[in-house]
């Protein structure tokens, strides 16, 4: 299954793409058009090529979980996934309304993930959570970032506790 054509189910904005080939197993049932629907199974990704579009962000991610997916929500279960140079450890509720994902998240460059916080570069490690409706949500937790770059000075290492959410980073 291309997992950029399931889009419509997806319980976030619109503009993240999912670039993957999702290959497992599928149980449950829909109606109509996928105005309902239950299902629940184990898949695998493997990243395909993106489209990059101005109107969305592209993930292309490689990766496996468990998960059961209901309008508005996905819950998952022992969640790995790999985007670019960064690996991501999530287990939880992705919610339009009210997610609450227990994350572990380390890469070697933060560069890629500068679609969440521009200035995001150097690499790292965030271990914590996010919640909130997916469409604005919050990730709070513990951080450590080295080799970040700053008005042309090189920060070697540091860390502690942040939040991140769409007013900015606290």
């Amino acid at each position: 299954i291309d997992a950029a054509g399931l889009r419509r189910a997806y319980p976030w904005d619109k503009p993240y793409m999912v670039y993957s080939r999702a290959t497992g197993t599928l149980e449950g049932w829909f109606e109509g058009k996928f105005r309902d629907f239950d299902f629940s199974g184990m898949t695998t990704l493997q990243a395909t090529e993106v489209l990059q579009l101005s109107t969305s962000v592209a993930l292309a991610v490689d990766g496996s979980t468990e998960f059961r997916a209901t309008p508005g929500s996905v819950r998952l279960s022992g969640a790995t996934g790999r985007f670019g140079s960064s690996n991501i450890l999530a287990d939880g509720l992705i919610d339009r309304r009210n997610s609450l994902l227990q994350v572990t998240m380390e890469s070697t460059d933060l560069g890629d993930l500068d679609f969440l916080y521009e200035p995001a570069n150097g690499n790292g490690r965030f271990e914590g959570s996010i919640t909130g409706p997916i469409a604005a949500p919050r990730a709070s937790g513990e951080f450590t970032i080295a080799d970040f770059q700053h008005e042309g000075q090189t920060i070697d290492r540091f860390g502690g506790e942040a939040t991140l959410d769409p007013g900015g980073l606290q």
